[in-house]
């Protein structure tokens, strides 16, 4: 199943047709197996159906590790962002003790696309305090929002522009505050 994972919506619809056809057979799913499943309903957006999965895993799969707890957080920060609920994304987030590059990414790429330069900035301030390395991914997503933040600027007089830059230019950055955990 995990194969699949990558293809997209197609690989979604193998995934499901294939859960569908190991429980026809009288087959359970290990770990992997749910947790593609988890992925492919985060996909769509569909926190429930998330959070049923894991449900369903808990119940019937024995000796799960424990290192799967930040990959189903993983999934579930996605299942929001993909849903359009950043709020409940951002909430997320800031509750996880230990987020790795990942999550961070994940977040990041979501408040970029939403526009969001509040939750953008504040992720980024927590995970150069986490001492947590950006990686080309994380790249990627920042350069999308400063792409739109040129492209207004662009919308400006010229000398307005100037001036606005001049003055980001010489004003110190406010103090990093605290996230409550």
């Amino acid at each position: 199943m995990k194969a699949f994972s990558n293809l997209g919506v197609n690989g979604s619809k193998m995934i499901f047709k294939l859960r569908d056809e190991l429980q026809a057979r009288g087959y359970e799913m290990g770990v992997s197996g749910y947790t593609a499943i988890a992925n492919c309903h985060a996909q769509q957006g569909d926190y429930n159906a998330v959070d049923a999965t894991f449900d369903e895993m808990l119940r019937k799969v024995k000796n799960i590790p424990d290192s799967l707890n930040k990959r189903q957080q993983s999934i579930r920060l996605k299942a929001y962002c993909k849903g359009n609920n950043l709020p409940a994304a951002v909430q997320l987030f800031f509750a996880e003790s230990d987020p790795d590059v990942a999550m961070y990414n994940t977040i990041l790429m979501y408040c970029c696309d939403a526009k969001d330069m509040d939750n953008l900035v504040r992720i980024l301030r927590r995970m150069e305090a986490d001492g947590v390395e950006p990686d080309e991914r994380t790249g990627v997503s920042v350069k999308e929002m400063m792409r739109s933040v040129a492209k207004v600027l662009k919308s400006f007089d010229s000398r307005f522009t100037s001036l606005i830059l001049q003055a980001a230019s010489s004003s110190s950055p406010p103090p990093v505050e605290q996230e409550a955990m």
